[in-house]
């Protein structure tokens, strides 16, 4: 049994001095705006005194993220088979759409969906400890929030819009998603803070820090109400 921790005893300390982990990778397919965003909300990490540093836990597995969003679509198709069976339109098209992407992976894809995500746990730790690192900062999503229209076939875009914060879901880090501008149409992005296992602490810290620095946590984006 963990002891029980104050985990905004040290809300208030700042960030100066710590240091954070760039994934490059989790750019691949960022929209400009995201990617812009992201990269401003990092220099406004760096003005705070924090240290930011590209790194690479699965250089050498190329398709690492694609191969863990995989896992997610086998164990949502076990975990909610009866329906997708019995009463498929009880589910979103995207989301079936993306359960049923289960059906064409074989054993082979899922034991190795497994062991990739074994070695994401181990190698996203260890980077940690080797670097120094207080944590990892990524786009929350590579894209921005796509239009409702349940007659609209999407393909890729449920799995692109989870890809990266079903990194930190696999390898069980803490994780905090802030907000971090607009994109020219007035569609969100977030910063993703994760940390270290059971630290949520510096998490809700890093995360803190920032939003007294910026002020896109008090902004609304300017919705236009569909015709009913």
């Amino acid at each position: 049994v963990r002891p029980e921790v104050d985990f905004t005893a040290a809300i208030e300390d700042g960030i100066r001095g710590l240091r954070f982990g760039l994934i490059p990778s989790m750019l691949e397919n960022a929209t400009p705006a995201v990617e812009a965003n992201f990269r401003a909300a990092v220099q406004v990490l760096g003005s705070l005194g924090a240290d930011i540093v590209e790194v690479e836990p699965m250089a050498e597995h190329p398709n690492w993220r694609q191969t863990l969003t995989g896992l997610v679509s086998v164990e949502s198709y076990a975990y909610h088979e009866e329906l997708m069976l019995e009463e498929p339109c009880r589910i979103g098209p995207s989301v079936r759409a993306r359960i049923a992407q289960a059906l064409e992976k074989t054993p082979w894809d899922y034991a190795r969906a497994l062991d990739t995500r074994k070695l994401a746990e181990q190698r996203f730790d260890a980077t940690l400890r080797e670097q120094g690192l207080a944590g990892y900062l990524a786009p929350t999503s590579p894209i921005v929030a796509f239009a409702i229209d349940p007659d609209q076939e999407r393909d890729e875009a449920p799995n692109t819009i989870f890809v990266n914060t079903t990194v930190f879901d696999m390898t069980h880090q803490p994780s905090i998603s802030v907000p971090a501008g607009f994109d020219s149409e007035g569609l969100p992005t977030g910063l993703m803070i994760s940390g270290a296992l059971w630290d949520d602490a510096t998490v809700l810290r890093v995360a803190h820090a920032y939003q007294q620095a910026t002020d896109w946590h008090t902004k609304t984006p300017e919705l236009e109400v569909a015709a009913s």
